[in-house]
């Protein structure tokens, strides 16, 4: 080892000094560097504001009534955070409002184009809707059972009354389970209309539009509306009314209007000359038409319990607990559908799928209607034949077979919806999925049929049990029928009795008559030497 002597101390001493002073700075430095980097944050550049565009919206156009309060609402409309906004509303008439929502009373009968302009201080839109206001309002409730021709006129003439005549119309043509569900959804959007109105008009084939108000009803408890109904006289235009008597005394006791009067098509243009619920009554006794008036009273006798009348007693409790007309409808027409199918197997010799499959198809078209019904039944029977032969080639168990089968059959109510969108048919999404549903399950019977009976004994197992469900479906939709059963549900109880009868029949059916019948006709052609041989 080297030695270092006395002249190189100073610098050795000095070169140490640092040395050391480096390694013990050199950590700290770096750990200092680090708590900085993980303390103090990187300042961001403030995010540019927004720029949303205006856009104004005035509402939709509103029928209005002489001398009541008309309510504007703008709070549709799309404005920027935090900018001064001014409304200002031109209803139309020389007069004008200031706020996001706005109130105005017209003074005079006409149509008024109401401008809404909104200003902010960088631009300005303005946007507008058309009140149409008369001396009274009239709601009527149509379906296709009254031509556009003839609304258009009672419209004109209401004109000529200063009436204006808002009609709630159903244009679907379906059955009367989905009018009514139509009407319905299309009544709860015209609250502002009931609101205003005093009289209010059906006219629909089945009581479709009593059966409407009386399923508002209930939407409106739910809701809580504020329609006053004591006010109110709801005017129903029917061929029958003993029969709809009791469905219009269980609308009366759902809405509590001041009456419902049932009456023909004669009394439609004095009410249109009343229009209001003080003048009806004596302009339609003026013309000497005959009328049948349901209120409080008319209902006493169902008042009292008794054997004749208790079925109808539980119907009008049932309904006025909320329960729905065409749901009681169906159950009522479920003993119907099944008496034909017994009868058709009985007397006639019809097969089909026994009772259960028919029973399930004519309800389902009933609650569809008898076209939408007719599309799902062959569609789904088409698919599952179609997935069954293709799954039979694969050699799978039944079940696992089965769950293919249902599966594509689901796919194929998909692919319908899907189809019904592009189409622009949005009837088709009015129906009720269960229904639906109960026919995707009925089509593992169908199959079933196909593996146990073969092809040909299935198709017609099948084409019998559509036919009988077609018979049906048009049976309870017979409207004298409906409005029967309705009003006298103890009608129900014939079917037992003729079912009892049915029971202990033991003659032939009609297609063993027709059988023997053609046998009678073969041996009547034998020529008599032939009959000896044979002997």
């Amino acid at each position: 080892m080297k030695k270092i002597n006395a002249e190189q101390w100073p610098i050795t001493i000095l070169f140490g000094v640092i040395f050391g002073f480096i390694c013990i700075a050199a950590p700290t430095a770096t750990q200092a560097q680090e708590n900085t980097n993980v303390t103090e944050p990187v300042e961001q550049p403030p995010e540019a504001p927004k720029i949303i565009p205006l856009q104004v919206e005035a509402g939709e156009d509103q029928n209005a009534v002489v001398g009541r309060n008309v309510l504007f609402d703008a709070s549709n409309s799309t404005v920027a955070e935090n900018a001064e906004v001014k409304y200002i509303w031109d209803f139309g008439d020389g007069t004008y409002g200031n706020n996001v929502e706005a109130t105005h009373i017209y003074t005079r009968p006409g149509v008024f184009r109401v401008r809404l302009t909104v200003t902010t201080p960088n631009e300005s839109s303005e946007d507008s809707l058309i009140v149409s206001v008369e001396e009274s309002l009239i709601v009527l409730i149509t379906d296709r059972s009254i031509e556009e021709a003839e609304v258009k006129k009672l419209y004109e003439y209401g004109l000529t009354q200063d009436v204006l005549i808002v009609n709630v119309r159903d244009e679907s043509g379906d059955s009367s389970f989905i009018v009514t569900q139509n009407l319905t959804k299309k009544l709860l959007s015209s609250q502002n209309d009931l609101k205003q109105a005093e009289i209010i008009i059906t006219k629909t084939a089945s009581n479709n539009g009593l059966n409407a108000l009386a399923e508002l009803a209930q939407a409106f408890h739910d809701q809580n509306s504020e329609i006053n109904w004591k006010q109110k006289t709801i005017l129903a235009i029917t061929k029958s009314k003993s029969s709809t008597a009791r469905i219009a005394q269980s609308t009366f006791n759902l809405l509590k209007p001041a009456r419902i009067i049932l009456t023909n098509e004669e009394a439609l243009f004095p009410a249109l000359s009343a229009g209001t619920t003080d003048k009806i009554l004596a302009s339609i006794q003026t013309t000497g038409i005959d009328y049948t008036i349901i209120n409080e009273y008319s209902q006493r006798a169902l008042e009292k319990l008794s054997p004749l009348n208790s079925m109808s007693y539980l119907l009008n409790f049932l309904i006025n607990q909320g329960l729905e007309q065409q749901k009681l409808l169906l159950i009522l027409m479920l003993p119907v559908i099944a008496t034909i199918i017994s009868i058709a197997r009985q007397i006639i010799g019809i097969k089909a799928f026994g009772l259960y499959i028919p029973s399930i198809i004519a309800l389902t078209f009933v609650v569809t209607s008898i076209k939408f019904g007719l599309i799902i039944f062959i569609i789904l029977f088409v698919t599952g034949t179609l997935t069954r032969i293709v799954a039979k080639k694969l050699r799978l168990l039944y079940l696992p077979r089965m769950a293919i089968v249902l599966t594509i059959v689901s796919l194929s109510i998909l692919g319908m919806f899907v189809v019904a969108a592009l189409m622009n048919k949005s009837g088709f999404f009015t129906i009720s999925i269960f229904p639906i549903l109960i026919m995707t399950i009925l089509t593992e019977r169908f199959v079933e049929s196909q593996i146990e009976k073969g092809t040909r004994t299935a198709i017609k197992l099948t084409s019998e049990s559509l036919v009988l469900s077609i018979i049906s479906y048009y049976i309870v939709t017979w409207e004298k029928l409906q409005n029967t059963i309705l009003a006298y549900p103890e009608v129900i109880l014939l079917a037992i009795v003729l079912n009892l009868i049915l029971g202990r029949f033991t003659g032939l059916r009609l297609t063993e008559y027709l059988r023997f019948l053609n046998l009678i006709k073969h041996e009547r052609n034998v020529p008599p030497q032939q009959h000896s041989g044979n002997e």
